[in-house]
């Protein structure tokens, strides 16, 4: 019993004895901090970082000297932003070196236009976040003292953070800091037409000078802005990885992308596997190199043509002095009823007849669908329709004429479709539709109960 209060007074002792000494160094670390000292001078510019994984150099633009290729300038920001936020604190005494490098080591050597800076990074205390830093035979305590935008509980906690972002930077392969769009000496100004002939659809061309596609879309529907939107799809081309050397076998053809301008074109071709390997790889004509794209940033491949016609209902300069909306809702039996919505900055419809109560729910949820708000900002596709057309005729629906238009809004499965009576154009909204209650259409507004 004795021998073990005797060791629980020996424990409790170094306890006390660490947290003193921890606290004692937090104290005397924050008066040193005032007078941290930059490693690297915010007025040098950087020209060539080398770190155990890649070597850097500025030329016309920061370029990637083991592939020679550009490396991107996200990457090169964030590499500025550490190197430069490194802030001596402390002079240590370099006699017993091994302590302070006994787990990480990685030498960096860096290149400004005024100075040249060869360093160790070592390891980091704990109790801290600071950590070490070996230069010209003497070792340093530092801190990474740029900007980090993660939560933190604590200064040590996030002084660990930058010290875990900083050598997780350092330790980056090539791949790490290449540009992500393969496109990026394009011109996109230059650009006139670009052609996409995709196996999953049939193929069409854009003219971004004339603003015209062949084929032409449906009548009634305009072509969205094309320069500006294929600048989107060209521009959001992202490279997960860059494959170069070695034998490339390319198979399964998806979609051909041909992006032409005055002088030249360029010719994109996208398959789906790489020697056996399925994802998304892209060739350009004329190199050698292989682009690996990010999921997601290889729509322009894949988009039918309607994915450049603007298909919203109404647009915005035909309500934009408008205060106050009337319509007219038809069940599936009875006539047309009379609406307003007396002032649209409230949006809150009103029926013209004293007995009637509104689902003000539903009534939200058909003027979303209708002026393109919320869930329904673009339909997903339009197809040509008649009028009287029995397709839909099962399924719970309403007729709806506003701002000079005839509409039919259904509720179909899992999707929501409206058809426009004048132009016989159906479109089609991706939804839940058991979501809602069987012919929920149908009490959209009720006689009120006496």
């Amino acid at each position: 019993m004795k021998k073990n209060l005797f060791l629980t007074f020996i424990l409790a002792s170094l306890i006390s004895i660490g947290y003193f000494n921890e606290e004692v160094l937090k104290v005397r670390l924050s008066r040193e901090k005032l007078n941290a000292i930059s490693l690297i001078q915010s007025d040098h510019d950087l020209i060539a970082v080398q770190t155990p994984g890649v070597k850097l150099n500025k030329k016309d633009r920061w370029m990637i000297e083991e592939i020679d290729y550009p490396a991107s300038a996200e990457s090169i920001d964030l590499m500025n932003q550490v190197l430069k936020g490194l802030q001596k604190l402390k002079l240590l005494n370099s006699d017993s070196e091994q302590q302070y490098f006994s787990n990480t080591k990685i030498e960096i050597h860096v290149k400004t236009n005024k100075e040249n800076y060869s360093m160790v990074i070592g390891d980091v205390s704990v109790a801290s976040g600071y950590f070490y830093i070996k230069i010209a035979d003497k070792i340093y305590l530092c801190e990474d003292g740029s900007y980090l935008s993660e939560t933190y509980s604590s200064e040590e906690e996030l002084r660990l953070k930058k010290y875990i972002r900083l050598k997780n930077l350092f330790l980056q392969k090539s791949q790490f800091f290449i540009e992500k769009n393969p496109l990026y000496s394009l011109d996109i100004k230059k650009v006139e037409k670009v052609k996409i002939d995709s196996r999953r659809n049939r193929w069409y061309e854009l003219d971004l000078v004339k603003n015209k596609a062949t084929p032409k879309p449906f009548k009634g529907l305009k072509l969205l802005n094309l320069q500006k939107n294929v600048s989107s799809y060209l521009l959001g081309l992202k490279t997960q990885e860059l494959h170069l050397g070695g034998q490339f076998i390319l198979s399964d053809p998806l979609s051909d992308v041909f992006v032409t301008m005055k002088q030249e074109k360029l010719i994109l071709k996208l398959y789906s596997a790489l020697n056996g390997r399925y994802g998304k790889f892209m060739k350009i004509k004329g190199d050698l190199r292989i682009y690996e794209l990010e999921a997601g940033s290889d729509a322009l491949f894949h988009n039918d043509i309607q994915a450049f016609w603007n298909k919203k209902f109404f647009q915005e300069n035909e309500f934009l002095n408008i205060k106050a909306i009337e319509f007219e809702l038809k069940k599936q039996q009875g006539a047309f009823t009379q609406f307003i919505i007396p002032n649209v900055q409230d949006f809150k419809a009103e029926s013209l007849e004293d007995d009637l109560e509104i689902n003000s729910n539903m009534m939200n949820f058909i003027f979303n669908l209708m002026f393109n708000l919320a869930d329904f900002s673009q339909p997903k596709y339009v197809n040509q329709l008649a009028w009287d057309n029995q397709l839909y005729a099962e399924f719970d629906q309403i007729q709806l004429r506003l701002l000079g238009r005839h509409f039919k809004v259904i509720l179909a499965n899992a999707e929501v479709v409206v058809i426009d009576k004048k132009l016989e154009l159906s479109y089609h909204f991706n939804f839940n539709t058991e979501q809602f209650p069987p012919q929920i259409l149908q009490s959209i507004f009720t006689a009120k109960k006496k």
